[in-house]
Parts: structure tokens; C-alpha cells; sequence
């Protein structure tokens, strides 16, 4: 027994000088400040119940796997044919993003059209699946909360500096949220694809999440920045 509790101690003081080790091996340090984690399942959908009953009964009738997406907008109009005899048509469309093992997948958004509740492949904009893509990826994070709190802050204060007065904006007290997933990267002109384990980071009253700040999981290199 006593045998037992030295090897848990021990694994346990492996498991946290690895975890240092990686916050160490990316520049720039950590930042204790506030910074919470959040977890954004799939059937979190940004529409309301209703619709989101109504985008999965459409799903259901095109026979469309839809356990992976999440719905984030929305819309129901009207359209017109363009030729005689300009009949109308109810057109329905919905904005999705992937989510794989409980994680969101970054920048893979799909966008459905259904014309007469039929989904309609012309008007929809099908991005690429990429559930094979990532599911070689563990879901484990390396770097720490503290240490993407800095990354975030480091590009606020460089983004951000000072108010609308030339005052210099002090974030020490500034609360962040962020988000751990998988991001999609288009790489070169051939379209290549890169995917990475990444952080979403944005302050907490922020209006649309902005600005927002995307970062390699493994080296605290920037993917993205988006101010507005």
C-alpha cells in the first residue's frame, strides 16, 4: 500500500512538471488573471427551440446526418422564379458548425438551404467533413488557462492599446472565456489544409465575441486575430 501511494505521488509530480514543461516551451510566460473555460456542446444552438425543431425535422427528411452540427442562425423567407410563370417558393437556411468528440471545429461552417422543405445542394454551401480529419487528434489541451490568457492579453494590449481618449488600457482585470477545439487552416494557394488543437479567447461582456483570438494549442502561435 505504502508502495502504491509513492507511485500515484510520483506519476502525479510527472503529470505536472510535463504540463509546466509545455507552458514553459511557449515564449511569453503566464498570466494568473481571470479567464474561465467554457464548453460549447452541440445542442447549444444559437436559434431558438422552435427552430432548431424545425431545422432538424428538415434534416430528417433529406436523410442528412445533423448530430455533429450545431446551429448558429437561421433564416425563413420567400424567393421567386426567374421565369414564367414566377411561381414562389419558401426557402429556409441554416447555419451550421461542426463539433467532433464534444469539441467545436473552428472554421468549418456549412450553410443548408432547403427550397419547399427540399434540401437544395445549388444554393447550399457544403464545406469539407472534417470529422476524418481530426479524429486522429487526442482532445487533451497542453497549454494552461493562464498561459492563454496571456497569449490573449499580449494581442489586446498590442490590438488594443489605449481608449477612446489615449488613455492606455489597463486589462489585468479584464475576464476572458475561452474556448478549446480544433481549427481549420487553409495553408497555400493549392488549398492545402492544416489542422490544429486551438484556443478561441474573447473577454467575457464582449458584444459577438470580438475581438477574438485564435491560438495554436502547441506553440501559443497566433492562427487568427478578428477585431471586429
Amino acid at each position: 500500500m505504502k508502495y502504491l501511494l509513492s507511485l500515484v505521488i510520483a506519476t502525479l509530480l510527472v503529470i505536472t512538471s510535463c504540463r509546466k514543461h509545455n507552458d514553459d516551451d511557449i515564449p511569453g510566460g503566464t498570466d494568473d488573471g481571470c479567464i474561465e473555460r467554457i464548453f460549447i456542446k452541440t445542442k447549444d444552438h444559437a436559434i431558438s427551440s422552435a427552430d432548431a425543431a424545425i431545422v432538424d425535422s428538415l434534416f430528417s427528411k433529406a436523410k442528412k446526418d445533423y448530430s455533429n452540427l450545431r446551429y448558429y442562425q437561421y433564416k425563413h423567407d420567400t424567393i421567386q422564379d426567374e421565369y414564367a410563370p414566377y411561381a414562389k417558393h419558401d426557402r429556409k437556411m441554416v447555419w451550421t458548425e461542426q463539433h467532433n468528440r464534444g469539441l467545436t471545429c473552428f472554421n468549418t461552417d456549412w450553410l443548408y438551404v432547403f427550397v419547399d422543405d427540399t434540401y437544395n445542394p445549388a444554393g447550399s454551401f457544403d464545406n469539407i467533413d472534417v470529422s476524418f480529419m481530426v479524429s486522429s487528434m487526442d482532445t487533451i489541451p497542453i497549454s494552461s488557462l493562464p498561459r492563454v490568457r496571456k497569449l490573449f492579453r499580449h494581442d489586446l494590449e498590442k490590438y488594443f492599446p489605449s481608449d477612446s481618449s489615449s488613455n492606455r488600457i489597463d486589462y489585468s482585470d479584464t475576464c476572458f472565456r475561452a474556448e478549446f477545439g480544433f481549427y481549420k487552416d487553409i495553408i497555400n494557394k493549392h488549398k492545402d489544409l492544416k489542422f490544429y488543437k486551438a484556443w478561441r479567447v474573447f473577454k467575457k461582456n464582449s458584444v459577438n465575441d470580438r475581438p477574438v483570438g485564435y491560438y495554436d494549442d502547441a506553440t501559443g502561435k497566433q492562427i487568427s486575430f478578428w477585431l471586429f
